[in-house]
C-alpha cells in the first residue's frame, strides 16, 4: 500500500494501479490461506477497508475526486472499527472540499465532529483543517466551525 502511495505521489498511474492490485491479492491470499492468529499484530487490523482507503487517496492525488470518495463510501459501510470509518468519512469530506463542494464537505464532517467528542484523534482534525479554513466565511457553517475549534482546543490540551 505504501508503494501505491508513493506512485500515486509520482503520478505514475499504471504503477500505481499495478501496486493497488497487488495490495488486494495479497489482501485476499491473506484471509483464504493464512490464520488471522498467526498474522503479526500489527496486519491484524488491515482489511478491505482499508486498502480501499489507501486506493482513494491514490485516486485523489490524481484528482478523480468522485471515484475516491465512492471508494470511501463503500469502506465506511463495510468497516468495523468506529476509528477507521471516522478517519474514512474526513478523507471523504476532504475530497469533497478538493472537487469544489464545500457543503458536501461540511455536511460530511459532521458525523465525524460528533465521533471525536468521543474518539481522540489529532490526524482526523488535521484531514478537517482545510475543511474549516474554507468554511469561515458561510455562515450556514459557523455552529461546524465552533465545533470544530472546540474540538481542535481540547485535541491541544490533552
Amino acid at each position: 500500500m505504501r508503494e501505491a502511495q508513493t506512485r500515486a505521489i509520482l503520478r505514475d498511474r499504471s504503477s500505481f494501479d499495478r501496486a493497488i492490485a497487488t495490495a488486494r491479492r495479497e489482501m485476499d491470499y491473506a484471509l483464504s490461506f493464512e490464520s488471522l492468529d498467526e498474522a503479526p499484530v500489527w496486519l491484524r487490523s488491515v482489511n478491505h477497508s482499508e486498502v480501499a482507503h489507501h486506493e482513494a487517496r491514490g485516486l485523489s492525488d490524481f484528482e478523480e475526486f468522485d471515484r475516491a470518495i465512492a471508494l470511501l463510501d463503500k469502506a465506511i459501510s463495510e468497516q468495523v472499527h468506529e476509528r477507521n470509518a471516522t478517519m474514512s468519512r474526513a478523507s471523504s469530506a476532504f475530497y469533497r472540499l478538493r472537487s469544489g463542494d464545500l457543503g458536501g464537505a461540511v455536511e460530511e464532517a459532521r458525523p465525524v465532529l460528533r465521533a471525536l467528542h468521543s474518539l481522540s484523534s489529532a490526524r482526523t482534525l488535521r484531514e478537517l483543517r482545510p475543511i474549516r479554513e474554507a468554511a469561515e466565511q458561510r455562515p450556514a457553517a459557523a455552529g461546524w466551525c465552533d465545533e470544530f475549534d472546540t474540538l481542535e482546543r481540547k485535541a491541544v490540551i490533552l
